[in-house]
C-alpha cells in the first residue's frame, strides 16, 4: 500500500531509467516498447493528479462520518483507494 507521493516518486524513477533507453526497443518480457511503457507511466501520473485535484474539492463537502470513513479507508487501503472512494461517493466536483 503506497502513498500517492511514493507512487509519484516510483514513476519518476522509472522514467529516469527509461529515458536512458532507446524508445523503440523492447521493454521486458511483455513485448511492449520502452516508449509504450513511458506512455503508460504518464497516464498513471495524470490519473493520480486528477484524483488529487478531486479530493481537494471533495473533502470540504464531506460529512463528518464520511471524513472518518475516508481516513479509516486511507489507513486500511491506502491513500489512492480512499480518494477513489470519496470521488465515487461524492461524484465529480
Amino acid at each position: 500500500m503506497l502513498s500517492i507521493i511514493q507512487s509519484l516518486v516510483g514513476i519518476a524513477l522509472q522514467r529516469i531509467v527509461l529515458n536512458s533507453l532507446d524508445p523503440s526497443s523492447v521493454y521486458g518480457d511483455s513485448g511492449q516498447t520502452v516508449q509504450s511503457q513511458m506512455d503508460a507511466l504518464s497516464q498513471r501520473r495524470e490519473a493520480i493528479r486528477v484524483l488529487t485535484r478531486q479530493v481537494g474539492k471533495t473533502l470540504p463537502a464531506m460529512s463528518e462520518p464520511d471524513l472518518i470513513s475516508y481516513f479509516d479507508r486511507m489507513k486500511i487501503f491506502g491513500e489512492q483507494a480512499a480518494i477513489q472512494w470519496a470521488a465515487s461517493k461524492y461524484g465529480p466536483p
